[in-house]
């Protein structure tokens, strides 16, 4: 499904010993990406993603998707690497992506079921 993938340096998973991986998917066809959908690996999120109708919508109203996985921490505190990762993901996110969008911000959201 997802058409690229980076690993995100600076942020070492806990669950593997190694970098997540984000990867992008943007709908087929899509001229201009409106918003970008982030999600961290866990069981519901990637049900979700992996949903034809989900899909669907979102070709619909032009949004990306991205998948971290292994999920990264939530700790902000700049000794954990998680803002060098964040930072690296925004970055993947507009290499990847920049031929679709007119100005070079563009929403994003995270979108996750729990606290």
């Amino acid at each position: 499904m997802y058409q690229w993938s980076v690993a995100l340096h600076g942020y070492i998973s806990t669950e593997t010993g190694k970098a997540p991986t984000a990867f992008l998917w943007i709908p087929e066809g899509c001229r201009e990406v409106k918003a970008v959908m982030v999600a961290q690996q866990n069981m519901t999120e990637e049900m979700l993603y992996k949903m034809p109708s989900f899909q669907k919508r979102m070709k619909d109203l032009n949004i990306a998707l991205v998948w971290v996985a292994p999920w990264f921490s939530r700790n902000w505190e700049p000794t954990s690497g998680l803002c060098q990762s964040v930072s690296l993901l925004f970055d993947f996110l507009y290499k990847f992506t920049k031929k679709f969008w007119i100005l070079q911000l563009f929403p994003y959201f995270f979108v996750k079921h729990n606290k």
